[in-house]
């Protein structure tokens, strides 16, 4: 099923945008193990990306589709929307709130939401900065181990899965 799961990441990433930054796996793996029947009762986020509900709602509004929670449980559509979530909607969120759009910080966006990369911007003084919450510091050493995602910046209007490494 893994493997399965890894050709569809690998099509989907080859249709619509040039080899990624971001290992999208390696995204899956630690948000779902894999799983794509996951479920976290805190923040009900579903499936291999665990897409939480603001998310998806966020998604159907700008895409102009209709997908409901259950259809988080299907592998293409979850890994559409956090394609799309990494991919266009958090640089142009961390865009509009200032400061450099890095691999880092959509990562730490991804894992503690934009609003808390822009308030550790403000207290840390830097537009860098990440949250200094430790399971968003843990994820994004996870996820970057093997290249350097503090000071890779993302281009404005360039996707973070076609910027040069």
């Amino acid at each position: 099923m893994r493997t399965l799961i890894a050709l569809l990441m690998m099509l989907i990433a080859r249709t619509a945008w040039a080899e990624p930054v971001v290992d999208m796996n390696r995204v899956m793996e630690i948000e779902s193990g894999g799983n794509e029947m996951a479920y976290n009762r805190t923040s009900q986020a579903r499936g291999l990306y665990q897409i939480t509900p603001i998310c998806l709602k966020d998604f159907n509004e700008v895409n102009g589709t209709d997908y409901r929670l259950g259809h988080l449980f299907d592998p293409q559509i979850n890994a559409r929307v956090a394609y799309w979530y990494i991919n266009e909607r958090l640089p142009k969120l961390l865009e509009a709130q200032g400061g450099p759009i890095t691999v880092d910080r959509v990562l730490a966006a991804y894992n503690a939401g934009s609003p808390a990369v822009m308030r550790a911007g403000k207290s840390q003084g830097t537009f860098g900065a990440i949250p200094d919450i430790p399971e968003t510091l843990n994820y994004v050493r996870k996820i970057a181990e093997g290249y350097d995602v503090a000071t890779k910046q993302i281009p404005i209007g360039e996707s973070a899965f076609t910027a040069s490494q």
